[in-house]
């Protein structure tokens, strides 16, 4: 006699269960898991904010080197006003080294290591979706996982423009200091010619008759060009790396008796500098 051989019907079909096994448990492990990233993302933010006045904080976030970077533009700050650096605890370095460690070593190598177990077995994913406490960690590495494998693009990308943002506003602030520098020394080789005699080159009280010398039309830095009359004196300099940026001063009678002026402090009275583009 042969056995029987059950043969689901269509109406038990029907009544099946729509969803694959382990369904809910993965999507509740899912929220579980967005939920805990939102707010470790939260915490960086507040632990970036919390170490210019508080010190390290606490630092465990998927992302440590945001408060890390905070922290070391924090100590930049307290260095250069003369105060001690705030250096974070012990407890504070072993838990940045442990997100580390569990968002980029070990998530990853479980779950490479465990897809790559499955696939040699051939196993079906299905097979393996009970709500498991193996099963539930493998869930929970893939979605760290391919979360830092998403996210790290835009942050990286973020960090690249931020980086190269420094970059060019360092090198306008260069440049801007270099131009006021050789301004200085246009306005201090007026005022040797405004007091010089005449019969020793001097304009003998007067800025008539200045013209710049080569080495002061045009430097490295940008081109000038000067203005003057008997008590007054313009002088434009435009840069030659920011072609749309220029400086431009302006001196009067009492101006050009005033020689410990520093160019781009004073910005009223007798010395009236005006700045143009990237130089605002």
């Amino acid at each position: 006699m042969n056995p029987k051989t059950e043969v689901d019907s269509p109406a038990r079909i029907g009544n099946s269960n729509q969803f694959g096994r382990g369904f809910l448990s993965t999507m509740s492990l899912l929220t579980f898991v967005v939920l805990v990233a939102i707010v470790s993302v939260e915490h960086s933010r507040q632990s970036l904010a919390t170490a210019f006045d508080e010190g390290y904080g606490r630092a465990w976030t998927i992302f440590p080197w945001i408060v890390a970077g905070g922290r070391t533009i924090a100590n930049g700050l307290r260095a250069f006003s003369g105060e001690p650096l705030n250096i974070p605890s012990n407890t504070a370095q072993l838990t940045a080294l442990a997100s580390l460690l569990l968002g980029f070593v070990i998530c990853p190598t479980v779950y490479l290591f465990r897809w790559r177990d499955r696939h040699l077995r051939n196993v079906a994913t299905s097979t393996h979706e009970h709500l498991t406490l193996p099963g539930l960690f493998f869930n929970y590495f893939t979605i760290v996982t391919l979360f830092l494998c998403i996210a790290i693009v835009p942050v990286a990308t973020f960090g690249e423009f931020v980086r190269s943002s420094i970059r060019s506003a360092q090198a306008v602030q260069t440049n801007k200091d270099n131009m006021i520098n050789d301004l200085d020394a246009i306005v201090v080789d007026l005022q040797q010619y405004r007091i010089l005699p005449k019969s020793l080159g001097g304009g003998d009280g007067s800025c008539i008759g200045y013209n710049l010398a080569p080495g002061f039309a045009q430097t490295r830095n940008g081109v000038y060009s000067i203005t003057v009359e008997k008590e007054k004196a313009v002088i434009v300099g435009r840069s030659l790396l920011f072609p749309s940026s220029s400086i431009k001063v302006e001196l009067d009678a009492k101006g050009l008796e005033l020689r410990q002026a520093k160019a781009g402090m004073v910005h009223g009275g007798p010395w009236h500098w005006m700045y143009e583009g990237k130089f605002l």
